[in-house]
Formats: structure tokens, C-alpha cells, sequence
């Protein structure tokens, strides 16, 4: 048995979350590779619950046969390659047992690159379906109950992207999607289900092009921040529909979610594992 563990810096939710779970995914891919959460974990991301009591324990450089780090030269943001994730798994697999792996910096596998390497042939199996959605629905749930809200909840990221001072702004400007588009998403949606309440969930700072969607009918704005967004999330998760935004925090709660994923028309949502959500309001 070999262990595996991210010295995770920081980042918003959603990043943080993607560093993190590389680790569950990684542990997947490599036999007898076992994940030790770290304390930490909990306090960079606030989506999914590790429980690091046991872990902990172990986490002390004398219980470990030998250690390793592994932190790119290059930041793997869109996921690391096939090769280099090769590269990586003969390193694992030429330690003894009883070592600690641990990885550094931005080094990322993402759900969607496991269905396009078992399509090509390159990995035995796609572990999404049976190992990685029930990984972190197990993450979720341990703490969270799970009962479904009769609501659509949609996710428009404002905050950064939104801000023309930020740097966030200037670099991904493009993930601020204009209110008209949401507009014709909740007409599409109402002309389907009139009376389902929906909730519009974003941040509280550069979200004032949202109030215009207070005119239609049972229509909730909730603008949340830091402190509200565990809830914010539970809710979302607990939708009998989620629309998602191109956002972090938007792909992880359709992966947790069970309800129905409304797949935005006509816009990217980059690393989203498309094979799995494909419902349409206009079909």
C-alpha cells in the first residue's frame, strides 16, 4: 500500500476542489494507492467534507518508507497528459511500500479526460460513472442530507469575472454571461414547467444586472458570499434542476447533484464532463 496527499496553497472553492480530488482520481487509476486528507483540505474548499481523523495520524514523515514530491514545471490548468500522467504512475509504482506521494502546484486530472482516454483505448476502464460520481456524492452526503428542493436553481457567476478592475475580469471576461441570456433561459424553462419556482443563485458584488429577473413570477435572486456559500451550495445540489454557469463551483455541484442538469445552449462550460448532461430546455 502506497499513500497520496496535495500540499494544496489556496484558490477559490471549485479550484481548490479540482487539486484536491486529482488525488481520488489518481488513487483510481494506480492499485493499492490510498488517499490521506489533510486537515487543511476543509478549509480551502468548502463544497465536499473530508474526514481527516484517521488520516492524520499517519501524516508524520517516520510512518512513511520514503516520500516523494511531485510539483510540474508547468501548470497543469486544462489537465495533466496521458504521458505525463504515465510518467507519474512509474514513479508510484517503483516505491516501496509504505511511501507517501505528495502532490504540489497546479497538477490536475480532470473526469471528462478519464471517458476520452478509455475511448481511445488508453486506460482499461472509465472510472466516472462507478468510482468518481460515488466518491464525492459519498464526500457530500456524509454531512449533508439529501432531499430533493421542487425549484430550478441557476448559477451566474458575477464576483470577479465581473469586476472590470479585477484580474480575473480582463482574463475570462467571456464567464460573465449577459443577463439576456439567462432571461431566455427561464422563458424556455417556464414554457415547460410554469409552476416550478426557480432561484437564481450568485455573488453579491457586480451582480446588479440581475435584478431585472425579479419581474417574472415565483422567481427567487439569492446573493450570497463567503459566508452563505455552504448553504447556498446544499441548496443548489438538492434542486430538482441545476443550470450551470462556466464555473468551478457550477461543475462540481452537477457532479454531487442528482436532480436534472439543464446544459446551458450555444455557451462554453469548459471541463464539464458533457457525455453525462445533456438535457435540453429546447429539444
Amino acid at each position: 500500500m502506497k499513500f497520496i496527499t496535495y500540499d494544496q496553497k489556496g484558490g477559490r472553492s471549485g479550484h481548490a476542489l479540482k487539486d484536491i480530488f486529482t488525488c481520488y482520481i489518481m488513487s483510481f487509476l494506480i492499485d493499492g494507492l490510498v488517499v490521506l486528507p489533510q486537515k487543511k483540505w476543509n478549509n480551502r474548499q468548502k463544497i465536499v467534507n473530508f474526514d481527516t481523523d484517521e488520516s492524520q495520524s499517519k501524516l508524520n514523515e517516520k510512518n512513511f518508507t520514503g516520500i516523494i514530491t511531485i510539483n510540474p514545471t508547468k501548470e497543469q490548468w486544462n489537465g495533466m497528459s496521458f504521458w505525463y500522467f504515465c510518467d507519474i504512475q512509474k514513479q508510484i509504482e517503483s516505491l516501496p511500500g509504505g511511501s507517501l506521494v505528495i502532490l504540489k502546484g497546479v497538477i490536475r486530472l480532470h473526469p471528462f479526460q478519464l471517458t476520452e482516454w478509455y475511448n481511445k483505448k488508453m486506460i482499461q476502464e472509465d472510472p466516472y460513472v462507478e468510482k468518481i460520481v460515488p466518491a464525492l456524492r459519498n464526500l457530500y452526503f456524509i454531512n449533508h442530507d439529501s432531499k430533493t428542493i421542487d425549484c430550478l436553481s441557476m448559477h451566474v457567476r458575477r464576483g470577479d469575472v465581473a469586476d472590470p478592475n479585477s484580474r480575473a475580469y480582463n482574463a475570462h471576461g467571456f464567464r460573465r454571461w449577459p443577463v439576456e441570456y439567462f432571461e431566455q433561459a427561464i422563458i424556455s424553462f417556464r414554457s415547460k414547467f410554469p409552476n416550478v419556482p426557480i432561484n437564481v443563485f450568485s455573488e453579491r458584488n457586480f451582480s446588479g444586472d440581475l435584478q431585472i429577473l425579479k419581474k417574472y413570477n415565483n422567481l427567487n435572486i439569492i446573493l450570497g458570499d463567503a459566508h452563505s456559500l455552504q448553504k447556498d451550495i446544499n441548496h443548489m445540489i438538492n434542486s430538482r434542476f441545476f443550470m450551470p454557469c462556466d464555473s468551478c463551483l457550477s461543475l462540481w455541484v452537477s457532479y454531487i447533484s442528482k436532480g436534472t442538469i439543464i446544459m446551458p445552449e450555444d455557451k462554453e462550460l469548459r471541463y464539464f464532463h458533457k457525455r453525462y448532461f445533456n438535457y435540453k430546455l429546447r429539444e
